[in-house]
């Protein structure tokens, strides 16, 4: 993938998935991996399932990307709340 913002550079901001999508909407970089050795997918569907649920009343973003009149396209900034719901499934003890 192209990577114009080189957004992965902000992977580490786990709490938000940051994109940027083309001015044909195809998504051309963004922070965000899919790491089959992220705490997330260890976290029981279950119980990711039932803690999307509660709203926290977090809203995401989208900043149109304009330069001299010319539509470039979109960056997308979203709440993810994956590494929190795997953070209280591990800080859970479970009997």
């Amino acid at each position: 993938m192209d990577r114009p913002f080189s957004l992965e550079d902000f992977k580490h901001i786990r709490h938000f998935r940051i994109e940027y999508f083309d001015a044909k909407g195809n998504l051309r970089d963004s922070n965000y991996h899919d790491d089959p050795h992220s705490a997330g997918l260890k976290t029981p569907a279950w119980f990711t399932r039932k803690m999307q649920k509660v709203d926290f009343g977090w809203q995401g973003t989208t900043r149109h990307v304009v330069i001299n009149g010319r539509d470039f396209g979109r960056l997308v900034i979203t709440p993810d709340s994956s590494y929190e719901i795997a953070e209280v499934w591990d800080d859970t003890e479970w009997c």
